[in-house]
């Protein structure tokens, strides 16, 4: 670390409102750099004696910079000591910015940035069948793997579902639909937009790859055309075990979502897939030191709800049954069971060290990968929803009759 860093870390583990009070309690005079991977601008806070004079924000300024900070889920920070000419131009105190700055954001005043956010989406083209479905942006895009931008209407189908094609892009503008085929028709899981990857990890395997789902645009669109051959390359000096990881990642996300098009469906998940198989107690295997994969055997991961469980995924050879800290995948593993076959069998991965390589590889890696992980989250809350949905449906029925 610099020396003249005096403070530094994530705001999702340390929120802004902590770090100004920390920062006001030890009568600090230095500068605030605060960076988010959702926005386009940094910030920076300056200090003197605890108390914060004057900010910038992009094209704001003063009081008006600090305030939109407050909707940062995410970023990095770091408190410096570097020298600063600025005039004092904020009278308030912390207390009193941290209060306004907390009340505007739940009054919603302030603008949330973030990877997630929501709204009504038609999930069949029926007004009746409209669900709150999430709109997924991914981080800042990185032009080093973009070979072409491409222009796209309206309305244009960027892949089919059921497919082959290893074509990647990127969103650099604009937002498309996924949408999954069901027996009851299409149903519209989520939106994506800038910064968010259409394609899968693996076409990185060099083998035929079908589409698990149909991409729409939503709006004009401009996509970044992916150097799939530079990545490719990259992805293959990797240690086979991190290879795993990001393709079991990417096949968590397509299961995932096949159980979004079953319960839509009215398609009862047959339980008999687990019933000869043993429950392993994932917090058992879940520790900072070590992760575990299925090397023979399979397994049922399910999420335990109100409504009962509900199916995720069916992990086989390769898969991971845990994730290291990277993810955020709904808190998967305080509410996940894991049944097992009876032959299955673990294999222990460190996972200090994979976390270590993970941080080595090119951004676009991490970036792709964090997006699927934020997919899975989003989309593993849409399938327990229309499990309940289901279930209330067949409820109904039965009470009619």
């Amino acid at each position: 670390m610099d020396a003249k860093v005096l403070l530094a870390g994530k705001i999702d583990f340390f929120p802004l409102e902590d770090i100004f009070q920390a920062l006001s309690s030890n009568n600090a005079t230095g500068i605030l750099h605060l960076n988010n991977r959702y926005s386009q601008e940094s910030a920076v806070v300056y200090f003197e004696k605890g108390n914060i004079i004057n900010a910038t924000y992009g094209s704001l300024s003063g009081i008006d910079a600090v305030y939109p900070l407050f909707g940062w889920s995410d970023g990095d920070f770091s408190f410096t000591k570097d020298y600063f000419d600025q005039k004092k131009v904020i009278n308030q105190k912390i207390m009193e910015i941290v209060l306004d700055g907390l009340r505007m954001l739940d009054e919603g005043e302030i603008k949330k940035i973030t990877h997630v956010s929501v709204q009504p989406i038609m999930s069949s083209g029926n007004k009746d069948s409209a669900l709150t479905l999430p709109i997924v942006k991914g981080p800042l895009v990185n032009f080093e793997y973009v070979l072409a931008i491409e222009d796209i209407e309206e309305g244009q189908e960027i892949v089919h579902e059921g497919r082959y094609g290893d074509w990647l892009w990127v969103i650099l503008e604009g937002s498309a639909d996924i949408i999954k085929n069901t027996k009851k028709g299409p149903v519209t899981i989520m939106r994506i937009a800038e910064g968010a990857f259409i394609g899968s990890m693996h076409s990185f395997l060099f083998q035929d790859n079908i589409r698990s789902a149909t991409v729409r645009a939503f709006e004009k669109m401009k996509l970044g055309t992916l150097d799939i051959q530079s990545l490719s390359q990259d992805f293959v000096t990797m240690s086979h075990e991190l290879r795993q990881f990001l393709i079991s990642l990417d096949k968590r996300l397509r299961e995932v979502t096949d159980r979004i098009a079953e319960f839509s469906s009215g398609t009862d998940i047959i339980y008999r897939e687990i019933a000869e198989k043993k429950r392993i107690d994932i917090l058992q295997y879940h520790d900072r030191n070590n992760l575990y994969s299925i090397v023979n055997g399979s397994a049922c991961m399910m999420k335990k709800t109100d409504k009962g469980p509900v199916i995720l995924a069916k992990l086989g050879q390769g898969d991971f049954i845990d994730f290291f800290p990277i993810q955020s995948v709904d808190n998967e593993i305080s509410s996940t069971v894991v049944f097992g076959s009876k032959d299955i069998e673990l294999k222990k991965i460190n996972a200090e060290v994979l976390q270590a390589e993970y941080e080595r590889i090119p951004v676009i890696f991490k970036n792709m990968a964090e997006n699927i992980s934020t997919c899975i989250s989003v989309t593993a809350k849409l399938a327990c929803n229309f499990h309940k949905r289901q279930n209330f449906r067949h409820s109904a029925e039965r009470q009619k009759s």
